[in-house]
């Protein structure tokens, strides 16, 4: 059966917008002086960038101006932008916590199942068997690349860690749902440009309170045009066409479930990265996790080709998670 074109093209979306995200890491690890820049203060520089380029992009688009500014919601749009703040901050905290490999898992097999859980408890449309058995090849694929790279001398396991990986996986899934909401309504440019220009004024705010803001100048240090580089591609890829890309694809997918499990192909392809530009080798381990994430994203895949099924509220007697 061919794929319909919009949830394969949803798909297809968020799992640009995890490519990109996956090149984060190595970006940052690439450019010098960039460890020594707070998390704060550059969340808030690519998010300031982002979000009025896609503002600008959206005004120069022949969309209707009044009927995409009506559809913007207040509620949902501030949700959007204090979910994502909360989300990079605590994510950041949580690498330091946890180890990159811990947080990494934690907060992306987390928010598809926070997700299914809350599309149960409101009674929304069930998930399929096929999608259920997706994202149980994605969550052991993902914890057999985390059994392969973990650390445990590197990697201090607190309780602290924990709660800054769960609220960071929860405030992701509020944020997924907002961006899935305004988009269906509003141009996703409009969404994403509006959602980041507030989280990046927040961002700021924060670092401001913090004193990160005035520290600009010694925390870029002699390395201020390769991190000025550094910041430009972040706020211009990985945060305004990815942010573009997901709340799109969010839009289109079936469930923001099915969303959220494409992109878990986001670590995979951060090894790959790494693999090829830090020198990282991927042991056979990790290799055999890769291949799971692969078949989850086929099964997924070939999950949301189908037709819709009925809405959960007129089943009789099934269980509200795993219905098919």
């Amino acid at each position: 059966m061919p794929l319909r074109a919009g949830t394969s093209s949803g798909l297809f979306m968020v799992m640009v917008a995890a490519g990109l995200w996956a090149t984060v890491g190595v970006a940052v690890e690439l450019t010098p002086g960039a460890g020594d820049v707070s998390d704060t203060v550059l969340a808030a520089l690519r998010t300031g960038i982002a979000g009025p380029v896609l503002i600008a992009l959206w005004g120069l688009s022949k969309r209707p101006r009044s009927t995409d500014l009506s559809a913007l919601a207040l509620r949902p749009l501030c949700l959007f932008a204090l979910s994502s703040a909360v989300f990079q901050i605590c994510l950041f905290r949580s690498f330091d916590q946890l180890g990159v490999t811990v947080a990494v898992f934690l907060t992306v097999c987390l928010p598809p199942v926070l997700a299914w859980a809350w599309a149960g408890l409101q009674h929304r449309q069930a998930v399929s068997g096929q999608a259920a058995v997706a994202l149980g090849l994605a969550v052991v694929g993902m914890a057999v690349i985390s059994v392969a790279r973990f650390d445990a001398g590197s990697a201090q396991l607190s309780l602290s860690g924990l709660a800054h990986g769960v609220i960071a996986s929860i405030a992701f899934v509020v944020m997924s749902l907002a961006a899935a909401d305004l988009s269906r309504r509003a141009s996703p440019l409009l969404v994403a440009g509006s959602g980041l220009s507030l989280s990046a004024l927040l961002l700021f705010g924060i670092a401001l309170v913090l004193g990160e803001g005035w520290q600009l100048h010694q925390q870029f240090g002699g390395s201020a045009a390769q991190i000025g580089l550094l910041v430009l591609y972040l706020g211009l890829l990985p945060t305004a066409l990815a942010y573009l890309c997901y709340c799109a694809g969010m839009a289109r997918c079936r469930t923001p479930v099915t969303g959220l499990m494409a992109s878990m192909i986001e670590p995979l392809l951060a090894a790959g990265l790494a693999s090829l530009l830090l020198g990282e080798r991927i042991s056979t381990v990790t290799a055999g996790g890769c291949v799971l994430l692969m078949g989850a994203m086929v099964l997924l895949w070939h999950c949301e080709s189908k037709p819709a099924g009925p809405p959960l509220s007129t089943r009789r007697h099934h269980p509200v998670l795993g219905a098919s």
